[in-house]
Protein backbone atom coordinates (compact mmCIF):
# COMPACT_ATOMS: atom_id res chain seq x y z
CA UNK A 1 0.00 0.00 0.00
CA UNK A 2 1.29 3.60 -0.90
CA UNK A 3 1.13 5.86 1.72
CA UNK A 4 0.34 9.21 0.56
CA UNK A 5 3.78 11.26 0.11
CA UNK A 6 1.68 15.08 1.04
CA UNK A 7 1.18 16.38 3.85
CA UNK A 8 -2.17 18.26 5.17
CA UNK A 9 -1.64 21.79 5.42
CA UNK A 10 -1.82 23.13 8.90
CA UNK A 11 -4.65 25.33 9.42
CA UNK A 12 -4.44 29.25 8.98
CA UNK A 13 -4.64 30.63 12.26
CA UNK A 14 -5.42 34.25 10.36
CA UNK A 15 -8.16 33.03 8.05
CA UNK A 16 -10.04 31.63 11.01
CA UNK A 17 -9.86 34.66 12.87
CA UNK A 18 -11.01 36.36 9.68
CA UNK A 19 -13.92 33.95 9.39
CA UNK A 20 -14.67 33.88 12.80
CA UNK A 21 -14.90 37.86 12.76
CA UNK A 22 -16.92 38.09 10.00
CA UNK A 23 -19.47 35.76 11.75
CA UNK A 24 -19.90 38.49 14.13
CA UNK A 25 -17.32 37.01 17.03
CA UNK A 26 -16.33 40.56 18.67
CA UNK A 27 -13.55 38.74 20.15
CA UNK A 28 -12.16 36.76 16.99
CA UNK A 29 -12.14 40.51 15.56
CA UNK A 30 -9.87 42.25 18.54
CA UNK A 31 -7.64 39.67 18.48
CA UNK A 32 -7.28 39.76 14.80
CA UNK A 33 -6.47 43.38 14.85
CA UNK A 34 -4.36 43.28 17.73
CA UNK A 35 -2.52 40.47 15.47
CA UNK A 36 -2.40 42.86 12.81
CA UNK A 37 -1.71 45.85 14.29
CA UNK A 38 2.28 45.65 14.79
CA UNK A 39 2.82 44.59 10.82
CA UNK A 40 0.26 47.74 10.17
CA UNK A 41 1.82 50.05 12.30
CA UNK A 42 5.28 49.26 11.38
CA UNK A 43 4.71 49.92 7.02
CA UNK A 44 2.66 53.23 7.36
CA UNK A 45 5.47 54.27 9.63
CA UNK A 46 7.64 53.13 6.79
CA UNK A 47 5.84 55.10 4.05
CA UNK A 48 4.57 58.61 6.24
CA UNK A 49 6.93 61.57 7.32
CA UNK A 50 6.58 61.23 10.89
CA UNK A 51 5.36 59.31 13.79
CA UNK A 52 2.21 61.43 14.16
CA UNK A 53 1.18 60.53 10.54
CA UNK A 54 1.74 56.64 10.81
CA UNK A 55 -0.11 56.35 13.65
CA UNK A 56 -3.19 58.21 12.19
CA UNK A 57 -2.73 56.34 9.25
CA UNK A 58 -2.73 52.90 11.72
CA UNK A 59 -6.08 53.98 13.08
CA UNK A 60 -7.65 55.05 9.44
CA UNK A 61 -6.21 51.22 8.36
CA UNK A 62 -8.21 49.60 11.14
CA UNK A 63 -11.09 51.42 10.59
CA UNK A 64 -11.17 50.54 7.15
CA UNK A 65 -10.31 46.57 7.68
CA UNK A 66 -13.21 46.28 9.84
CA UNK A 67 -15.84 48.43 7.82
CA UNK A 68 -14.70 45.96 4.78
CA UNK A 69 -14.22 43.04 6.37
CA UNK A 70 -17.28 41.52 4.91
CA UNK A 71 -16.13 42.34 1.65
CA UNK A 72 -13.01 40.54 1.60
CA UNK A 73 -13.44 37.49 -0.53
CA UNK A 74 -9.95 35.86 0.00
CA UNK A 75 -8.97 36.14 -3.59
CA UNK A 76 -5.84 37.59 -1.87
CA UNK A 77 -4.22 36.76 1.54
CA UNK A 78 -5.69 38.71 4.33
CA UNK A 79 -1.87 40.13 4.65
CA UNK A 80 -1.85 41.48 1.15
CA UNK A 81 -5.33 43.15 1.43
CA UNK A 82 -4.55 44.73 4.80
CA UNK A 83 -1.25 45.61 3.66
CA UNK A 84 -3.40 47.77 0.33
CA UNK A 85 -5.46 49.37 2.93
CA UNK A 86 -2.24 50.52 5.30
CA UNK A 87 -0.65 52.39 1.71
CA UNK A 88 -3.57 53.75 0.90
CA UNK A 89 -4.26 55.24 4.31
CA UNK A 90 -0.26 56.33 4.68
CA UNK A 91 -0.81 58.12 1.29
CA UNK A 92 -4.21 59.54 2.10
CA UNK A 93 -2.42 61.17 5.24
CA UNK A 94 0.65 61.99 2.91
CA UNK A 95 -1.88 64.18 1.16
CA UNK A 96 -3.36 65.49 4.09
CA UNK A 97 -1.19 66.93 5.53
CA UNK A 98 1.85 69.61 4.89
CA UNK A 99 4.93 67.84 3.29
CA UNK A 100 7.83 67.97 5.85
CA UNK A 101 5.82 70.03 8.70
CA UNK A 102 6.90 69.02 11.95
CA UNK A 103 8.92 66.03 10.83
CA UNK A 104 11.93 65.40 13.34
CA UNK A 105 14.17 63.32 11.27
CA UNK A 106 16.87 63.15 14.21
CA UNK A 107 14.03 61.93 17.13
CA UNK A 108 12.23 60.10 14.86
CA UNK A 109 14.03 58.37 11.65
CA UNK A 110 12.23 57.16 9.34
CA UNK A 111 14.30 53.64 9.74
CA UNK A 112 16.47 52.54 12.39
CA UNK A 113 20.33 51.79 12.07
CA UNK A 114 20.37 48.15 11.03
CA UNK A 115 17.91 49.14 8.26
CA UNK A 116 19.89 52.25 6.76
CA UNK A 117 22.78 48.95 6.66
CA UNK A 118 20.50 46.89 4.53
CA UNK A 119 19.12 49.63 2.51
CA UNK A 120 22.31 50.98 1.24
CA UNK A 121 23.65 47.25 0.39
CA UNK A 122 20.80 46.88 -1.63
CA UNK A 123 20.75 50.18 -3.47
CA UNK A 124 24.31 49.66 -4.24
CA UNK A 125 25.44 52.84 -1.06
CA UNK A 126 28.38 53.21 0.34
CA UNK A 127 28.22 52.58 4.05
CA UNK A 128 30.85 52.53 7.09
CA UNK A 129 33.38 50.05 6.35
CA UNK A 130 33.45 47.28 9.75
CA UNK A 131 35.82 47.50 12.13
CA UNK A 132 35.55 51.61 11.99
CA UNK A 133 36.07 53.09 15.17
CA UNK A 134 33.85 55.70 14.65
CA UNK A 135 31.27 53.10 13.35
CA UNK A 136 28.11 54.06 15.95
CA UNK A 137 28.73 57.27 14.78
CA UNK A 138 29.07 57.08 10.97
CA UNK A 139 25.54 54.43 10.86
CA UNK A 140 23.69 57.32 12.98
CA UNK A 141 24.97 60.05 10.33
CA UNK A 142 24.11 57.18 7.57
CA UNK A 143 20.91 56.57 9.20
CA UNK A 144 20.27 60.25 9.22
CA UNK A 145 21.16 61.17 5.70
CA UNK A 146 19.08 58.23 4.01
CA UNK A 147 16.06 58.49 5.93
CA UNK A 148 16.45 62.58 4.86
CA UNK A 149 16.99 61.30 1.22
CA UNK A 150 13.97 58.92 0.77
CA UNK A 151 11.77 61.99 2.76
CA UNK A 152 12.80 64.06 -0.20
CA UNK A 153 11.63 61.46 -3.27
CA UNK A 154 8.16 62.22 -4.95
CA UNK A 155 6.13 59.43 -2.92
CA UNK A 156 5.40 57.50 -6.31
CA UNK A 157 8.88 56.43 -6.18
CA UNK A 158 9.82 56.62 -2.49
CA UNK A 159 6.80 54.41 -1.41
CA UNK A 160 7.79 51.38 -4.15
CA UNK A 161 11.62 51.55 -2.87
CA UNK A 162 10.88 51.70 0.94
CA UNK A 163 8.46 48.36 0.08
CA UNK A 164 11.47 47.19 -1.25
CA UNK A 165 14.42 48.01 0.52
CA UNK A 166 13.26 48.19 3.79
CA UNK A 167 9.96 46.41 4.41
CA UNK A 168 11.75 43.47 2.56
CA UNK A 169 8.90 43.34 -0.41
CA UNK A 170 9.36 41.07 -3.74
CA UNK A 171 8.24 43.12 -7.08
CA UNK A 172 5.04 41.19 -7.27
CA UNK A 173 4.09 42.26 -3.90
CA UNK A 174 4.62 45.53 -4.57
CA UNK A 175 2.86 44.88 -7.52
CA UNK A 176 -0.46 43.76 -5.59
CA UNK A 177 -0.11 45.73 -2.57
CA UNK A 178 -0.18 49.12 -4.86
CA UNK A 179 -2.53 47.88 -7.62
CA UNK A 180 0.43 48.20 -10.56
CA UNK A 181 2.02 46.56 -13.31
CA UNK A 182 5.44 44.43 -11.92
CA UNK A 183 7.25 46.65 -14.79
CA UNK A 184 5.67 49.89 -13.52
CA UNK A 185 7.14 48.53 -9.80
CA UNK A 186 10.28 47.18 -10.95
CA UNK A 187 11.08 50.89 -13.17
CA UNK A 188 9.74 53.33 -10.03
CA UNK A 189 12.42 51.52 -7.91
CA UNK A 190 15.48 51.78 -10.70
CA UNK A 191 14.79 55.64 -10.67
CA UNK A 192 14.08 56.24 -6.96
CA UNK A 193 17.42 54.34 -6.35
CA UNK A 194 18.97 56.73 -8.77
CA UNK A 195 16.98 59.70 -7.45
CA UNK A 196 18.20 58.95 -3.98
CA UNK A 197 22.26 58.49 -5.25
CA UNK A 198 21.73 62.19 -6.76
CA UNK A 199 20.54 63.15 -3.80
CA UNK A 200 23.05 61.85 -1.41
CA UNK A 201 25.67 62.92 -3.69
CA UNK A 202 24.31 66.80 -3.10
CA UNK A 203 23.21 66.88 -7.25
CA UNK A 204 19.76 68.74 -8.24
CA UNK A 205 16.92 66.58 -9.22
CA UNK A 206 15.75 67.26 -13.15
CA UNK A 207 12.19 67.24 -12.53
CA UNK A 208 12.36 67.64 -16.96
CA UNK A 209 13.47 64.53 -16.97
CA UNK A 210 11.46 62.31 -14.98
CA UNK A 211 8.53 64.77 -16.74
CA UNK A 212 9.20 62.77 -19.64
CA UNK A 213 10.10 59.63 -18.65
CA UNK A 214 6.65 59.88 -17.32
CA UNK A 215 5.31 59.99 -20.71
CA UNK A 216 5.09 55.99 -21.32
CA UNK A 217 1.78 54.48 -20.60
CA UNK A 218 0.86 51.81 -18.33
CA UNK A 219 -0.70 48.55 -19.37
CA UNK A 220 -3.63 49.12 -17.05
CA UNK A 221 -4.23 45.26 -18.10
CA UNK A 222 -1.24 44.20 -15.63
CA UNK A 223 -2.73 45.62 -13.02
CA UNK A 224 -4.92 43.75 -10.69
CA UNK A 225 -8.18 45.27 -9.51
CA UNK A 226 -8.53 45.30 -6.09
CA UNK A 227 -12.26 46.68 -6.33
CA UNK A 228 -13.49 43.34 -6.28
CA UNK A 229 -12.98 42.83 -2.60
CA UNK A 230 -15.21 45.25 -1.41
CA UNK A 231 -13.55 48.44 -2.87
CA UNK A 232 -11.83 48.60 0.87
CA UNK A 233 -8.55 48.93 -0.37
CA UNK A 234 -9.41 52.64 -1.84
CA UNK A 235 -9.01 53.37 2.09
CA UNK A 236 -10.38 56.70 0.97
CA UNK A 237 -11.71 58.30 -1.64
CA UNK A 238 -10.60 57.70 -5.60
CA UNK A 239 -7.96 54.60 -5.84
CA UNK A 240 -6.54 56.50 -9.12
CA UNK A 241 -6.26 59.46 -7.15
CA UNK A 242 -4.54 57.78 -3.76
CA UNK A 243 -2.30 56.03 -5.22
CA UNK A 244 -1.78 57.93 -8.73
CA UNK A 245 -0.99 54.92 -10.53
CA UNK A 246 -3.80 54.17 -12.81
CA UNK A 247 -3.67 57.41 -14.61
CA UNK A 248 0.04 58.16 -13.67
CA UNK A 249 3.07 56.62 -15.33
CA UNK A 250 5.97 53.98 -14.45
Amino acid sequence: MVEPSGHSRAPDPVAALVDSARNGDRAALEQLLKASYERIYTLCRRICHSREQAEDATQNALVAIVRGLDGFDGRSSFSTWSHRIATNSSLDELRRSVRHQSTSLNSDPLIDDSEAVLFSARSGLTTNPAGDPDDHVIRSETREALSHALDSLDDRFRVPLVLCDVADYDYDEISRVLNIAPGTVRSRIHRGRRQLALILSGTDLDPRRDSQEDAAPVDANACEDTAGEGGVARSAGNQSEVLNVKTDEP
